[in-house]
């Protein structure tokens, strides 16, 4: 079962980075539309960029609305999850974070054309 799950799972890239000390954006293109997120960040985070963001979920659904997340911000990577099951993973450009601050906020997702 665990299996036909990941394979039902969709992947996008795109970007993810911080706009300012305590907010996050995520861009990510599928099927030719721009999902977009914005959202706060805690604790705040220094400034941060990622051109290699990839974006795990099963719907496109999932992408709407307000999310809260939880994730780990380490000095190459991150990784966030948020509540309704999608995953944002990806490699961070310099400046990285020493220690892997554990991190949380809330996101808001929008599309457009």
């Amino acid at each position: 079962m665990q299996n036909e799950a990941l394979n039902s799972m969709s992947v996008a890239n795109g970007t993810f980075s911080n706009n300012g000390h305590d907010g996050v954006t995520g861009k990510f293109s599928i099927d030719q539309e721009v999902f977009k997120f914005t959202g706060w960040v805690h604790p705040s985070v220094d400034d941060f960029t990622s051109s290699e963001a990839t974006l795990t979920y099963s719907d496109e659904n999932d992408l709407t609305g307000d999310q809260a997340y939880k994730g780990v911000m380490g000095r190459e990577d991150f990784e966030i999850k948020f509540e309704n099951g999608v995953v944002l993973t990806g490699k961070l450009a310099t400046p990285g974070f020493v220690g892997g601050p554990a991190i949380n906020g809330v996101a808001k997702w929008a599309a457009r054309f």
